[in-house]
């Protein structure tokens, strides 16, 4: 789709080198099946590629607050300032609906909380047996991971 759109084979290149790039030509396919211009599918592949790139850089899922955060950050090469609030909304359009076309759209209760993996891990390792709440001195020899936070914060059988 990207050979349709652009002349230029260095154009395509970078079209074509940049992340999720099947998935994105698939995109555009469907917006071109579904009447969207030459001209507006243009634009819709200078997003799709900016957001790519973003999500790509934040490990391939992101919820629509984060993808806001760091699209008003970017740095575009031509110019040196942040991007508009009108450039992040039309960056956002496309982008938001091809990232929930993938699943790679999250939503905020979806998004692990910051110690979900160690809980699980402490919940799946010692469940609620206290022989894996040992005394400070025996921190050291302990091989359950959850003991020593528990140790840290201050509790003894």
């Amino acid at each position: 789709m990207h050979d349709k759109l652009f002349e230029q084979p260095a154009v395509v290149a970078r079209y074509r080198a940049g992340p999720y790039a099947e998935s994105r030509e698939r995109f555009l396919r469907e917006a071109r099946a579904n009447g969207y211009s030459l001209a507006t599918l243009e634009r819709m592949a200078w997003a799709l590629l900016v957001v790519a790139e973003a999500v790509y850089r934040e490990g391939g899922r992101i919820t629509s607050k984060r993808l806001r955060s760091v699209l008003r950050r970017i740095r575009f090469k031509s110019i040196a300032r942040p991007p508009s609030a009108n450039t992040v909304k039309l960056l956002l359009q496309p982008g938001e609906a091809w990232l929930r076309g993938l699943g790679a759209l999250i939503s905020e209760t979806e998004r692990p909380l910051k110690f979900a993996a160690e809980l699980r891990a402490f919940t799946g390792t010692c469940g609620s047996s206290r022989a894996c709440l040992p005394r400070r001195s025996q921190v050291a020899t302990s091989n359950c991971a959850g003991s020593v936070l528990h140790c840290r914060l201050g509790y003894d059988r």
